[in-house]
């Protein structure tokens, strides 16, 4: 292979990370291994949401612990 290819290959390999890597993840995995959306602001419930948080947010935890920390704790339970 050529230095052309693997300079391209190296390029798009690091492309697609730094990609990956802007802006906030909308997903993390919790205590359970499973992949979770982050809390996320709307003017109307969004769909798998279990609460709403202090400062507004929508929690989709899925364990009572933790949810809406950072976000000012639970305000209520949807």
């Amino acid at each position: 292979m050529r230095m052309n290819s693997w300079l391209g290959i190296i390029l798009g390999a690091a492309a697609i990370v730094i990609g990956l890597s802007i802006g906030p993840a909308r997903y993390y995995l919790n205590s359970d291994g499973l992949r979770i959306h982050r809390p996320e602001w709307s003017d109307h419930v969004l769909p798998g949401a279990v609460a709403i948080c202090k400062d507004g947010s929508q929690s989709f935890s899925h364990h009572v612990w933790g949810t809406c920390n950072y976000h000012g704790g639970v305000k209520h339970w949807l």
